[in-house]
């Protein structure tokens, strides 16, 4: 047999596994949002890591995109037509450094208001509100609660403007 023809074959067979893997992995993540939130509409990527989903209250016609982090600890809850971009980091969850050796783990609980848009790679953590149709630009970090129709971004995130015709 010719180098050429196995190297093809791999090279085919290394294709055929790698769509298995992407439609199992869909499917997987397919499954574990209807199961957990039927008949909201939700879409999710299958990267999307979801940690306590039962600590998620979720909205109808939710979008979470690839690289996704919804860590629930304490609790989220998404409005409805809530949109979060690629790769953002929504964390309720942290430690409690005052204390010995293993740290307890505390958290404050995130709400996400209606027609929120989250940016890619922003940060959100613990304890925050967001108003609704707000927008928090790609990789904010946001530790302070956002007005409704504000428009933030930075590190720390600030308000940067307000949304038109609000």
């Amino acid at each position: 047999m010719e180098l050429g023809l196995v190297r093809k074959a791999l090279a085919s067979a290394l294709i055929a596994f790698d769509r298995i893997f992407y439609y199992y992995g869909r499917l997987v993540a397919y499954s574990r949002i209807y199961l957990n939130w039927p008949g909201k509409r939700v879409v999710a990527d299958y990267s999307t890591i979801v940690k306590f989903p039962e600590r998620i209250t979720m909205g109808k016609d939710v979008w979470i995109g690839s690289d996704v982090s919804l860590g629930a600890y304490a609790g989220i809850e998404l409005a409805d037509r809530v949109r979060i971009s690629h790769g953002a980091f929504i964390e309720t969850g942290s430690l409690d450094l005052s204390g010995d050796v293993p740290y307890e783990h505390v958290g404050k609980p995130i709400k996400i208001g209606r027609g929120v848009w989250i940016g890619a790679h922003a940060i959100i953590l613990g304890g925050v509100t967001i108003g609704e149709q707000a927008v928090v630009a790609a990789g904010a970090l946001v530790l302070k609660d956002v007005p409704a129709n504000a428009v933030v971004g930075g590190n720390p995130a600030r308000q940067i403007s307000q949304r038109p015709g609000t």
